[in-house]
């Protein structure tokens, strides 16, 4: 009996989770332009990096160096995973309007008439979206870098598993942020209202992290790799061993965001 019970809630918390999951991936089929978008500054930017190293570092030994050792490619298939401000800028305005677009169309309210449970419509946004997000953002951008960089500048052997685990870890962050959207969407009606709250995080970070590296005040040395945008960077330490510490501070944070988003949702009312 107590199986079954379990099973019982199970399928009551997720209650209309597919087909909801798919009407989100049919929402991201719409966004053509921003998948450009997404396609194009990549490609831009890595063909205008192969040209600035071909026009003017060909005489630097580094760089005749990082070319026979594949360094250039580990960088190139790793470039949109590591470079904060791609990755945080995408996720942020890509997701600042899952929640208020709805609401304000009137489709939140609609959808929750359905046979579907407010835990199955939080997952699903989450889900599609982070993923989406990595695949596009993270994944294509990087191949597309790796596959401008080959070419331009010479293929070499080089660590494809640095390059496949720095980008699997790059689903860390996007899933971060686009947790805190769905978040704050619930608490701000205003896209522009969360799209600061965002930014306002993330400066904060700056400025602790600046007073570290300082290294004036022993206190903000103290909070820095226990803040949020510190939390979820930097998984991979230097020497290349993975930093359990901050995984799980990060699992920390997305929990209590998690419980708070339950929460919040749980206790709104919608109208269409």
């Amino acid at each position: 009996m107590k199986f079954r019970s379990l099973e019982l809630n199970r399928t009551v918390l997720l209650l209309g989770f597919v087909p909801f999951f798919r009407k989100e991936l049919q929402e991201w089929k719409r966004k053509k332009s921003a998948i450009a978008v997404l396609i194009l500054a990549p490609l831009m930017f890595s063909i205008g990096a192969v040209l600035l190293v071909k026009m003017f570092g060909q005489g630097s030994l580094n760089i005749t160096s990082e070319v026979a050792s594949g360094e250039h490619l580990v960088f190139a298939g790793t470039a949109f995973s590591t470079t904060q401000l791609w990755v945080y800028a995408v996720t942020i305005l890509l997701s600042i309007g899952l929640i208020p677009k709805e609401q304000d169309a009137g489709t939140l309210a609609w959808n929750l008439t359905k046979p579907l449970s407010r835990p199955a419509l939080l997952l699903a946004k989450w889900l599609v979206n982070t993923v989406a997000i990595w695949l596009i953002a993270v994944v294509l951008a990087n191949s597309i870098a790796l596959f401008v960089a080959a070419i331009g500048l010479g293929f070499a052997p080089f660590s494809m598993s640095i390059v496949l685990l720095i980008n699997v870890l790059a689903l860390l962050p996007i899933g971060f942020w686009v947790l805190f959207c769905l978040l704050f969407g619930l608490l701000l009606k205003d896209q522009a209202a969360i799209g600061a709250c965002a930014v306002f995080l993330i400066a904060v970070g700056i400025g602790i992290l600046s007073f570290e590296i300082a290294g004036n005040q022993p206190l903000f040395t103290a909070i820095a790799p226990y803040y949020p945008t510190n939390a979820i960077e930097g998984f991979i330490t230097p020497e290349g061993s993975f930093n359990l510490t901050k995984f799980l501070i990060y699992l920390a944070y997305m929990t209590v965001m998690t419980i708070t988003a339950g929460w919040v949702f749980d206790r709104k009312e919608f109208s269409s």
